[in-house]
């Protein structure tokens, strides 16, 4: 990775860097300091996932001047060190993805930027179907909700969307770090695997638009959001909430429940 200033980005795109600054930021939500900061540890997420280079050549290659630096940067945006995000507890957070227009429009519109901060007082027992997907895992999720949506038949209930850095009965694959588990609090979804949503405080998000940006509503949650708040992420999982008859193949209204402290 090369540095790159606002400066060379502004002359690309014939605006000023204050012109530039604004517009950016009020479309996307970071400034183009912070995208571009944002989008290097993501690169830094996926080396440390996939290979096993040391943590200081990484650092180096993302354009951080030291190790410390990097790893402070990195625990505020993914909520954990370099080294343990390499273990199979990391958060299910997979960084800032590239900027498209269609991500674009989705954060403008199909996100509400202030969540709606809810107590849950007991815990949920969700039965279902857990699987094992990787970080940017849209296909994978996707038909696994469709097999639960068929396998409802008739019935319309309540779901839960819960990822886990485990499960006991679910094995990790090499390229497959993290469990989702999909299904329903009230029995209406048979499955062979369960898992507790623990009782606490939640940012509750409304996520309105196609399922493959709901890494966007995640991303906007864990990376900007959170980090402005004042909360502290808790070890309780996150989980999405919807009725099963609306996820149709290109839209999805539903609630993310984002733990905090």
């Amino acid at each position: 990775m090369q540095p790159i200033s606002l400066a060379e980005i502004a002359r690309a795109s014939g605006l000023s860097q204050y012109h530039l600054h604004r517009i950016f930021t009020s479309i996307f939500g970071h400034s183009l300091k912070g995208y571009v900061r944002k989008r290097r540890l993501t690169e830094a997420a996926a080396m440390l996932r996939d290979t096993d280079r040391g943590i200081l050549d990484i650092a180096l290659q993302c354009q951080f001047e030291s190790q410390a630096s990097f790893t402070r940067a990195f625990r505020d945006l993914f909520g954990v060190p370099p080294g343990r995000y390499r273990t199979v507890q990391r958060p299910w957070y997979s960084g800032l993805p590239p900027a498209t227009l269609d991500a674009l429009e989705h954060l403008r519109y199909g996100v509400t930027h202030t969540p709606e901060l809810r107590t849950l007082d007991a815990p949920i027992l969700v039965r279902g179907r857990g699987v094992p997907v990787p970080l940017d895992a849209d296909a994978q999720i996707v038909e696994l909700w469709e097999r639960m949506r068929d396998a409802a038949g008739d019935r319309d209930p309540v779901v839960y969307g819960v990822g886990l850095p485990s499960h006991p009965q679910v094995a990790l694959g090499p390229d497959e770090p993290f469990v989702y588990l999909a299904g329903a609090a009230d029995g209406s979804l048979d499955g062979p695997h369960a898992c507790v949503i623990g009782a606490g405080r939640y940012a509750v998000f409304q996520h309105r638009g196609p399922v493959q940006q709901m890494l966007a509503t995640v991303d906007y949650a864990w990376g900007t959001w959170l980090r402005k708040s004042g909360h502290t992420k808790s070890a309780r999982p996150d989980f999405e909430r919807f009725q099963l008859s609306a996820l149709t193949p290109h839209w999805l209204t539903a609630e993310i429940w984002l733990s905090i402290e």
